[in-house]
């Protein structure tokens, strides 16, 4: 079977459900004519699946040596960013604000906490506190070093093993007593409450990674960065910087994706789907299966894992094998477009128009693989296919990056004079002379001249164009 007619009828009126409302216009194309290159391009990934959508595969308990990736993606959500500590004491020692601590975290209670110790303690004091809300603190909810200090006369004691959530609890109440009318400092104590309730809500939870599906289902490919969990990036499809490379992914007959899924569903438009906890991207090749991409952060054990159960698949439904396995991928260690006369026996990964090359920069990242020694002096894959509108289904060409509508369906117009595009309301139609009438976007409409007779335009000033726009519109000349 072909990867669409595994698609049931209500998941194809729900993936169009979810396009319209992320491109905020109706499709013009028929659902099924817009699938038509997913399918074709998924054709071979399908089987690999074992002519499936997805493949969801279970982790034992003994698979890792510490199985706690999702409490750390749910903490990730409560601090609204990585939960990890950047940079080290002398970074912020030398931060003349709470800036240097607070530059990974947007969680109000803790930025409020910090910025008001900034102003009343030492900085190696504040970044023991801050120490305390590391994700290996809040797991095992034991502190890993003594300290002691004094807070409005209070001396608070901080010993190897004490709660975090009661030190920090104390030193709030200190505050908050303190500062009885102080809006801030009652804030502080009310913000508390709330992340004190979700630490705790946390703990009670099953936080243990069950599961990672791989998919080529296309509204898996589409919400790749949307989730419960708190985090984004630019393959949103919603808002993203990159959605267009999202179009591309889809249509890719290399890529698939891989994820952590929460226990509970996302819900976009009344449309469900898995919320993608952690997810990373492979590009599958006969020669090569790699994998990238990781979000909300890089997760070594799984995305190995991942790797040696796409190997399984590809073995068992397709019988692709591979000589080396679970390796650095090293061979775009530098720039793929200043290879040299010594370079052979490499695998290059190329992009398409919108996408991005992470490979090229691989000098400073760990990407994973399973390869063969390839014959061919290079290699070269295409990691995306072609972005299509996903109003009338044409192919994007020269939009920007964050667009997943041709220019004509976003009602942008082209200026026949800047050749930019611009939105209807900014499009002047503008007589030149006899049954030549152009579209002229307001910026170069002011740099045209225009007759005093008639008002025909020239982009230049001579005696029969003598007029600037200004004054061609004081006398009328110009409707607009």
């Amino acid at each position: 079977m072909s990867p669409i007619e595994l698609l049931s009828e209500e998941e194809k009126e729900n993936l169009k459900t979810y396009i319209e409302y992320c491109s905020g216009v109706d499709m013009k194309i028929s659902i099924d004519d817009f699938l038509k290159d997913w399918s074709k391009a998924k054709r071979t990934l399908c089987k690999a699946l074992g002519n499936k959508l997805r493949v969801e595969i279970p982790v034992e308990e003994d698979t890792f040596q510490n199985n706690d990736y999702l409490f750390r993606n749910n903490l990730q959500g409560i601090y609204h960013y990585t939960p990890f500590l950047m940079g080290d004491y002398n970074d912020f020692k030398n931060s003349s604000r709470a800036v240097g601590f607070c530059r990974c975290v947007s969680n109000t209670f803790i930025e409020l906490l910090i910025q008001y110790l900034c102003k009343e303690l030492d900085y190696s004091t504040v970044f023991s506190i801050w120490n305390l809300f590391q994700y290996s603190i809040i797991f095992s909810q034991k502190a890993n070093r003594e300290f002691k200090f004094k807070l409005h006369g209070h001396k608070i004691v901080v010993q190897n093993g004490s709660k975090p959530m009661r030190v920090i609890g104390k030193i709030v109440a200190i505050i908050s007593a303190e500062h009885p009318y102080d809006i801030t400092a009652q804030n502080l104590e009310r913000h508390f409450d709330l992340f004190r309730n979700a630490i705790s809500d946390l703990h009670t939870r099953d936080t243990r990674l069950r599961s990672i599906t791989i998919s080529i289902h296309p509204l898996d490919i589409l919400t790749a960065s949307q989730n419960n969990s708190n985090w984004t990036s630019c393959f949103n499809f919603l808002d993203g910087g990159y959605r267009a490379s999202v179009l591309e992914l889809l249509n890719s007959n290399c890529a698939a994706i891989v994820y952590a899924k929460d226990e509970k569903p996302m819900s976009i438009a009344g449309v469900k789907f898995d919320s993608k906890c952690w997810r990373a991207f492979m590009y599958v090749n006969k020669n090569i299966t790699i994998i990238s991409r990781n979000y909300p952060h890089y997760l070594k054990d799984v995305s190995r894992f991942a790797l040696s159960s796409m190997e399984k698949l590809l073995w068992e439904n397709l019988h692709w094998k591979y000589q080396y396995r679970n390796e650095l991928f090293k061979d775009m260690r530098y720039n793929i477009y200043k290879r040299t006369k010594t370079d052979s026996h490499v695998i290059s990964f190329f992009i398409n128009e919108y996408q991005y090359n992470d490979f090229s920069s691989c000098i400073n990242e760990e990407y994973w693989c399973s390869r063969n020694y390839v014959d061919k002096k290079n290699l070269r894959i295409t990691m995306g296919g072609k972005a299509k509108c996903v109003c009338c289904g044409k192919p994007l060409e020269d939009v920007d990056a964050d667009m997943i509508l041709c220019y004509h369906c976003a009602d942008f117009h082209p200026c026949e004079c800047c050749d930019g595009f611009y939105p209807h309301e900014e499009i002047e139609c503008v007589y030149f002379g006899l049954n030549d009438y152009r579209d002229i976007c307001s910026n170069c409409i002011t740099d045209l001249y225009f007759n005093p007779e008639n008002g025909e335009a020239s982009f230049y000033e001579t005696e029969k164009y003598s007029l600037d726009y200004w004054a061609a519109k004081s006398r009328g000349l110009i409707d607009n």
